[in-house]
């Protein structure tokens, strides 16, 4: 009877980011957290988009690991 959170990962990219589509995957080449490099993210869908956007934000899902 446990409630066990779901946790949605996001990718930003900087304001007027073009040429980007659902199933692209990105991988972290850097970053200052030594975990997050050589991980790669699936592009799911664009979030809402608003009306003073400061960064474009992806739904994002790892793959190449069991969670695929």
């Amino acid at each position: 009877g446990a409630v066990t959170p779901v946790w949605s990962m996001y990718m930003h990219f900087p304001y007027g980011t073009t040429g980007l589509l659902p199933g692209d995957v990105c991988e972290i080449t850097e970053a200052n957290d030594p975990n997050l490099r050589g991980r790669k993210l699936r592009l799911l869908n664009m979030q809402s988009e608003k009306s003073h956007a400061t960064a474009c934000r992806w739904n994002v899902k790892e793959v190449g690991n069991s969670n695929e």
